[in-house]
């Protein structure tokens, strides 16, 4: 029964998240190509992969991804862990750059601030579906093996 109510608890918790971090993450003002600038695709693609871009992109329009299960959103929350940890400082030194336009800046400085947020609460909630996925680990009856005869 214990198992059952943390559970429910924990779901209802990352369903809280979830739609915070959504919501903060889409709230964000869509990025405006008409006002990205030459030195501003330049400076990211320095900095940052294709694939890190593509990665920003489907962050901006969709928000973080996230399994139904447990232990698979273990495995998704380390890595959009990664990604932001690999990011921000990237992030962070745009904020500042005064070789790429204003606007860059300030959507630079905006992610910066939601990854910083997101990361945090990605934090908290790791240790919750670690606990969850062993416990469910643990319940699962092992597959008996054929008995030779």
């Amino acid at each position: 029964m214990n198992f059952k109510f943390s559970v429910v608890s924990l779901a209802a918790q990352t369903a809280v998240v979830s739609a915070i971090v959504s919501t903060t993450v889409l709230a964000m003002e869509p990025l405006d190509m008409k006002q990205i600038t030459d030195a501003d695709k330049i400076f990211f693609g320095k900095r940052l992969t294709p694939e890190q871009i593509k990665k920003l992109q489907q962050i901006s329009s969709n928000g973080f991804a996230t399994s139904k299960l447990p232990c698979d959103k273990i495995v998704e929350i380390n890595k959009n862990l990664h990604f932001i940890k690999v990011v921000t400082p990237v992030l962070r030194e745009a904020s500042t750059n005064s070789d790429i336009s204003r606007y860059a800046r300030v959507y630079s400085t905006s992610l910066t601030h939601e990854f910083t947020e997101t990361s945090k609460v990605f934090v908290s909630l790791l240790p919750r579906y670690e606990k969850v996925c062993t416990a469910t680990k643990k319940e699962q009856p092992e597959p008996e093996l054929p008995s030779k005869l």
